[in-house]
């Protein structure tokens, strides 16, 4: 098990840059069974780079990136909102359909 949320994945809003799912940490319940990964540099549209801070698996032999969030700690802005990023394709909807 890598990610407990009330709101099905298939309700989730996608992202329009790579189709990861984006979950509202403030508007979802949710606990991540995950480890903290490598942070990522990508580079998108108009010359931007985006940061990725990566959760994986936390099976030692697996290991795969899972999610991923843009910050690390709530930012204390006004309304800003924290996203935790699915992966597309890196979840199942149900545990009993893993391998």
């Amino acid at each position: 098990m890598a990610l407990v949320t009330d709101c099905p994945l298939s309700e989730l809003p996608k992202r329009s840059t790579d189709g990861a799912l984006a979950l509202d940490e403030k508007k979802h319940f949710h606990k991540k069974y995950l480890a903290l990964g490598q942070r990522v540099c990508l580079d998108r549209a108009n010359d931007k780079i985006e940061i990725q801070y990566r959760y994986n698996c936390k099976n030692n032999r697996c290991g795969i990136p899972i999610a991923y969030r843009t910050t690390l700690e709530d930012t204390g802005e006004t309304g800003a909102s924290l996203f935790t990023y699915i992966i597309k394709g890196s979840l199942l909807k149900e545990q009993s359909k893993a391998a």
